[in-house]
């Protein structure tokens, strides 16, 4: 019989070093991680709405194809649980460093296929599963506190401590409210109001933990003499702007407008003799800035002015106080005059990079109008200003609207605006005209707020129900009960 040799052949491979310093240590070391910053849990009619935040802090994308709650897919719970937000449409995309956030809303006696029910005092796991087949953990407690994240092996130290006990109840992030064009003798503001924003500079707080900011209106308003628009002309007229502003008692404010909400680059018209300082700028007519720079034509000189303006405001009051400026609708979207028109880009840049808030409104009409400008507007936000403070101001009629477009504004409205300002953590402010008491527009910003906290089914469509903000029956859109027997769409949270 014949003898079979075995050998064993060891084969070397020769990695260069070029290749493993390029596009193959790469692929090696490429890994993701999702990071679970904060959960918690909002109590509502019953509801349970597990609110999560997370973010790949990986080195490489990945998705999110599952979720299991105590290692159960959600989808096998009854009464249906469902997901909204960015965990709403599965599998979610997670690239590197893209923070999300998702709600699961979790119906009363919701229970699993072996009948363990979903209640208060449960300790519930919430695993978000990807792609990669990693899991990533976080615990709540349904009715009661929510504690520290974990990540696949284990307790993570830098899991979520923001929860609030108030009243004996969880709550999770507070969505803050606040009353705009205060007048000085307001003394009734609401409990819920936190903020204001003082249209004079002497208005006297009625509770010490109010934060105010001063737009203080009466200094120069910014749409009066017989052009309708309020310039400032002259040397006397800066320098008189100038000493008022530095009276201000700046202990007392969070934060000042510059100058005040509305003024704008268009709001520079200086004869040609100026020739003075504004908090340490030169300010100058034309004539004069040409000195400086021959070739200046005027939009030149008009933005270099108004950063000059914006700059050397923030120079003098930031030491002491937040600086912020107005940034309407009008200023920033692209079917109106935008940027260039109110700040010039050269202060705009400056405004990007220093100021620490800004004040927003755009007014909204009706789901259209939303559609065409204010969800823009929103995005242009998020896009030119993500690291300053928002304040939104909400829309309402105001009694110098045209009457077309008094006619086409529709109460629901505001439901959008609400809840695309509290997805961005935006104060919202009810603007108020004349004295209190409030109007009826401040309940409905209480209940919105209710609303939104509890993930109630919300539309950006129109479908018929009960819009749950404004009782309207028909056909409507925000916050909305579907009726029965009607085809029900798709709720966006």
């Amino acid at each position: 019989m014949g003898t079979v040799i075995l050998t064993a052949a060891t084969i070397a491979i020769v990695i260069p070093a070029s290749l493993w310093t390029g596009s193959l240590a790469t692929i090696f070391t490429r890994y993701e991680n999702i990071e679970i910053k904060n959960a918690y849990v909002v109590n509502s009619g019953g509801y349970y709405v597990v609110n999560i935040e997370y973010v790949n802090t990986g080195s490489s994308p990945t998705s999110i194809d599952s979720v299991l709650l105590n290692g159960v897919p959600y989808s096998s719970y009854t009464p249906h649980i469902t997901l909204a937000k960015n965990l709403g449409t599965l599998p979610l995309i997670c690239k590197t460093g893209a923070s999300k956030s998702g709600k699961i809303i979790i119906p009363p006696s919701a229970a699993d296929p072996s009948g363990n029910i979903l209640t208060d005092g449960v300790t519930l796991v919430v695993t978000l599963h990807t792609t990669g087949g990693k899991d990533y953990s976080t615990l709540v407690v349904l009715g009661v506190v929510s504690v520290d994240s974990m990540t696949q092996k284990g307790s993570d130290d830098q899991g979520s401590k923001q929860m609030k006990i108030i009243n004996g109840s969880i709550t999770g992030p507070q969505y803050e409210l606040g009353i705009y064009s205060v007048d000085w003798d307001w003394q009734t503001i609401p409990d819920e109001a936190m903020w204001v924003i003082a249209a004079r500079v002497d208005w006297p707080k009625p509770r010490p933990d109010i934060k105010v900011i001063l737009d203080w209106w009466s200094l120069h308003p910014p749409w009066e003499g017989p052009d309708g628009v309020n310039y400032i002309r002259t040397a006397a007229d800066l320098n008189y702007l100038e000493a008022q502003l530095k009276s201000v008692n700046t202990n007392y404010y969070w934060g000042i407008i510059f100058i005040e909400e509305e003024h704008y680059r268009i709001h520079i018209n200086f004869n040609d003799d100026v020739n003075t300082t504004w908090f340490g700028e030169r300010m100058l007519g034309y004539p004069l800035y040409l000195a400086e720079v021959p070739s200046a034509t005027r939009d030149q000189w008009l933005d270099e002015m108004f950063l000059r303006m914006v700059r050397g405001f923030y120079n003098y009051f930031h030491p002491m106080t937040n600086v912020g400026i107005g940034v309407p609708d009008s200023a920033i979207t692209p079917t109106w005059r935008a940027i260039q028109y109110y700040y010039g880009n050269p202060a705009f840049a400056f405004i990007q990079e220093n100021y620490d808030f800004i004040l927003a409104y755009a007014y909204t009409l009706n789901l259209d109008d939303y559609k065409a400008n204010s969800a823009i507007y929103y995005a242009q936000l998020d896009q030119y200003f993500p690291n300053q403070k928002k304040f939104w101001i909400l829309t309402r009629i105001w009694s110098d609207w045209p009457p077309e477009k008094q006619a086409a504004w529709q109460e629901e409205a505001i439901a959008l605006e609400i809840k695309s300002s509290l997805d961005r953590q935006m104060v919202v402010m009810e603007a108020i005209q004349g004295s209190p008491p409030f109007t009826p527009q401040w309940q409905l910003i209480l209940k919105g707020r209710q609303l939104y906290e509890s993930g109630a089914p919300y539309y950006e469509e129109y479908v018929e129900g009960e819009n749950l903000l404004t009782g309207q029956i028909g056909r409507t859109y925000g916050w909305v009960n579907i009726e029965l027997g009607e085809k029900k769409l798709s709720p966006h949270f």
